[in-house]
């Protein structure tokens, strides 16, 4: 409920009082998470259908339904977008 009401009041823009359940604003902030990484890391490396070595950082966040991932990649070469796809 709490969660909401924050939602609720960055889209109305009518401010954020101090959180009781959370201490500050949780709803569109991102935060670390203790959460294990390797079932995401292996489950991508399914997905990609190559064993890649990955340093995978999970966050946690209030943010509706929705995954978010931020993807850096090093190449030996230049590889065209079609390539990389």
């Amino acid at each position: 409920d709490e969660l909401f009401e924050q939602t609720r009041g960055i889209v109305a823009m009518t401010g954020q009082p101090r959180s009781p359940v959370f201490g500050s604003q949780l709803a569109f902030n991102l935060l670390p998470t203790a959460a294990d990484a390797l079932p995401l890391g292996t489950s991508l490396r399914h997905v990609l259908g190559v064993d890649l070595p990955l340093a995978l950082h999970v966050t946690q966040g209030g943010i509706f339904h929705s995954l978010s991932v931020s993807l850096h990649l090093r190449f030996a070469g230049s590889p065209s977008a079609q390539a990389v796809r």
